[in-house]
């Protein structure tokens, strides 16, 4: 069995981990790749003392952990701090995928997802056969990161701008999410034969 990977990107806080959850409950496996990425710069790590020695103690919280929050930021703002955080990454989620494709087969499963923001903005896109954008309206998303960040008019304003399109060329099927979780749940249920038949 050739399994795909699928991978479900979208703005921060656009619902990526909603629809994962989702696809678990109808049986497609879903890894969240920002908790395996965060495994590769936490505190005691060569990816934590590589951003450290490169950014400063202005990415450090008072628990002495990484900000992700304010790393989230200065990756948008500056694509150099991009390119490093995809260079930090590379060699770990390389492994990650080699190993995830290799076991696949054992599942017996179609289809496989990984849900990152930052998928199509990195490396990671090679590892990934089709792309789900979970996407939103711009006042929602401006709410959304107000509620659940709680960032400054002003920042706001420069995190959207710098967060504004994705490549649609790169993107294989878009998720409105801007009613309920009942209207996400239905969009996400319907869309699923469609990538199983797109895919396999």
């Amino acid at each position: 069995m050739n399994s795909k990977v699928i991978g479900i990107t979208g703005f921060k806080y656009s619902g990526k981990s909603t629809v994962g959850s989702i696809f678990r409950r109808h049986y497609i496996p879903t890894i969240d790749l920002d908790e395996i990425c965060y495994n590769v710069i936490k505190p005691g790590t060569a990816g934590f003392n590589s951003l450290l020695n490169y950014l400063g103690t202005e990415i450090i919280d008072d628990n002495a952990d990484i900000d992700m929050q304010k790393l989230t930021i200065l990756s948008c703002k500056q694509s150099w701090i991009r390119e490093l955080l995809d260079d930090i990454l590379e060699s770990e989620l390389d492994e990650f995928f080699g190993n995830l494709k290799e076991s696949l087969p054992e599942y017996k499963v179609d289809i496989f997802c990984v849900e990152c923001s930052a998928i199509l903005n990195t490396r990671l896109r090679k590892h990934v056969n089709k792309f789900v954008l979970i996407d939103s309206d711009e006042e929602i998303r401006r709410d959304r990161l107000k509620k659940y960040l709680g960032l400054p008019d002003i920042v706001l304003e420069k995190f959207i701008k710098s967060n504004s399109k994705f490549n649609t060329n790169e993107i294989d099927f878009t998720i409105n999410n801007n009613s309920s979780i009942e209207d996400l749940e239905k969009k996400v249920k319907d869309l699923i034969p469609d990538i199983i038949l797109k895919v396999c």
